[in-house]
């Protein structure tokens, strides 16, 4: 299939939000919980790292692994550690803020899906399937049974 920029919000070509047009559809029919669970353990289950793999950028690498859409790509690199982060989502207005920006930008839909990213607390998850949710932890993925919010790809 061809690859195309999707715009964002405001019309302008966004390099880091690319999906091939010929994929989609295959890719939405093979998400299952075991394909979401599958790609939470390649990227969480190794050590946490600020930047790399931490509460945030873990979910929005397997959220990308997925759908092809990475949320966290206008942010990648604006921190390598926790009063760098914790900078970013003050800046940000809050985690909440943040999220919801982060699913604005990538065109996502509130809601629960399997393969869906939520906010639970701070911590930025991964829908392996109803009521499961996988997120980084310091050693490796937790596992929590619900979001605060998620969204999609609509």
């Amino acid at each position: 299939g061809s690859v195309r920029a999707i715009p964002d919000r405001h019309g302008r070509p966004d390099a880091a939000r690319r999906h091939d047009a010929g994929r989609e559809n295959a890719m939405a029919c093979a998400l299952t919980s075991d394909r979401v669970m599958a790609e939470a353990e390649a990227v969480m289950s190794g050590p946490f790292a600020w930047g790399a793999c931490d509460c945030s950028s873990a979910a929005c690498d397997v959220f990308a692994r997925l759908h092809g859409v990475d949320p966290l790509a206008p942010w990648r690199g604006a921190y390598t550690g926790a009063a760098g982060a914790v900078r970013l989502i003050r800046s940000m207005g809050g985690p909440q803020s943040l999220a919801r920006e982060m699913a604005a930008r990538s065109g996502l839909v509130a809601g629960e899906a399997i393969g869906a990213i939520g906010l639970h607390g701070r911590s930025l998850i991964i829908c392996i399937a109803p009521g499961w949710w996988a997120g980084k932890a310091k050693s490796g993925i937790a596992i929590v049974r619900a979001a605060d919010e998620a969204w999609h790809i609509a």
